[in-house]
C-alpha cells in the first residue's frame, strides 16, 4: 500500500505534536490509506513543502491556498472550533471596546481572522480608522508592549498559548464569536477516489473507543464535513 504525507500547521503542532502522529497512525489503521506524518516546525518550512503533501491540516489562509493551487479539496473541520480574534489594550492603557472606533489597529492584516475582529466592531457599531500591518501576533503583543500602538487584534489561539509575562502586559477588552472561520483537513486530487471513505472514517471516529482517544488528544468533540456554503464564505472573506 502506498503511503501519503501529511502535514499539520505549525501553529497546531507547538503544543504536544505526537498528538498529530496518533492521528496519522489512526488514520492508516482505520482508512483506506496509510499516512505519514511530516513535521513542520516553523511557517518557512511550512509554506515551502505544504503544497506538495497529500493531506493537510492548515488555517484558513493556508487552507484556500492549497485547494486554489493543487485542485484539492476541504475535505472537514473540528466541530465547534473556530479562528476567533481577542481585542486588547496595553494592561497600563485599558479602553472600553468603543474605543477602537476611529481608532489604528494592530494585526496582521493578510490574516483573514482579522477580517473577524472587523465584523465583530461592525456588529457594535465601531469601525477603526484602519489596519495597521505588522508580521506576526507576537509582534502585535511586542508593539503595544513598547508603546507603538494601543489598539490590537491577536489570534485567539495564540493569545492563549502567551506566556504569563506576555498575558499580563495585555488587556483583553472583548473576544470576538462569529464562528465563520476555521482550520480544515484539505486533501489532493490524488485522494479524490477515497475522499468519501476517509471522510467516513472522520466522521465516525467517535464510534470507537481509539478514535475518541485520539480526537480527545487533539481537543476535538468530533469532525465535521465542509459544507459548500461554509467553504464559500470563507472564500467571499478572502475577496
Amino acid at each position: 500500500m502506498s503511503s501519503y504525507t501529511f502535514m499539520v500547521c505549525p501553529h497546531d503542532t507547538s503544543n504536544n505534536p505526537d498528538k498529530w502522529l496518533y492521528f496519522a497512525q489512526y488514520l492508516s489503521l482505520n482508512s483506506p490509506i496509510r499516512v505519514r506524518l511530516e513535521m513542520s516546525f516553523d511557517f518557512q518550512d511550512f509554506h515551502e513543502n505544504f503544497l506538495q503533501a497529500d493531506m493537510v491540516y492548515a488555517n484558513p489562509n493556508d487552507a484556500m491556498r492549497f485547494v486554489g493551487e493543487t485542485g484539492g479539496r476541504a475535505l472537514a473541520h473540528p466541530a465547534g472550533v473556530y479562528d476567533e480574534i481577542v481585542m486588547v489594550n496595553p494592561a497600563d492603557q485599558p479602553s472600553p471596546l468603543a474605543g477602537f472606533d476611529g481608532a489604528e489597529v494592530l494585526s496582521v492584516e493578510k490574516m483573514l481572522v482579522t477580517g473577524i475582529g472587523l465584523r465583530a466592531l461592525a456588529k457594535q457599531n465601531i469601525q477603526p480608522a484602519g489596519i495597521k500591518n505588522v508580521a506576526s501576533w507576537l509582534a502585535v503583543v511586542n508593539e503595544l508592549r513598547q508603546g507603538n500602538g494601543r489598539f490590537g487584534f491577536i489570534y485567539k489561539d495564540t493569545f492563549e498559548m502567551l506566556s504569563e509575562t506576555n498575558r499580563a502586559n495585555l488587556h483583553p477588552v472583548y473576544t470576538s464569536q462569529e464562528q465563520t472561520l476555521f482550520h480544515s483537513l484539505v486533501i489532493s486530487p490524488k485522494l479524490s477516489d477515497v475522499a468519501e471513505a476517509l471522510l467516513q472514517t472522520l466522521t465516525h471516529m467517535t464510534q470507537s473507543a481509539e478514535g475518541h482517544t485520539v480526537l480527545q488528544e487533539l481537543g476535538f468533540s468530533h469532525w465535521l464535513p465542509v459544507t459548500p456554503n461554509e467553504w464559500q464564505v470563507q472564500q467571499e472573506m478572502q475577496g
